[in-house]
């Protein structure tokens, strides 16, 4: 067997076992989820001086503050819809 083909052997045998080592049912995911249907968005409560919305971009870049459509500031669950 060539090396190439062992290092591709061994990339798919990872991968496999990675792979098979998400349980769905494990009891610990309920501590770390939200429940069903709860949208949470991981922004920051302020940024660059200013406090964020809902419909904060993701990105935390100062430009956002430029381009920033007025109606959809604090709007409810704006961000998961992917309105800035």
């Amino acid at each position: 067997m060539s090396p190439s083909a062992a290092l591709v052997l061994m990339a798919v045998l990872a991968l496999a076992a990675a792979a098979g080592a998400y349980d769905p049912d494990d009891a610990g995911l309920t501590t770390i989820l939200p429940p069903a249907g709860q949208f949470e968005a991981f922004y920051p409560r302020k940024a660059f001086g200013q406090p964020n919305g809902s419909a904060r971009s993701a990105h935390a870049h100062g430009s956002y503050y430029a381009h920033r459509h007025a109606a959809l500031v604090d709007a409810p669950n704006a961000a998961a819809y992917g309105f800035r």
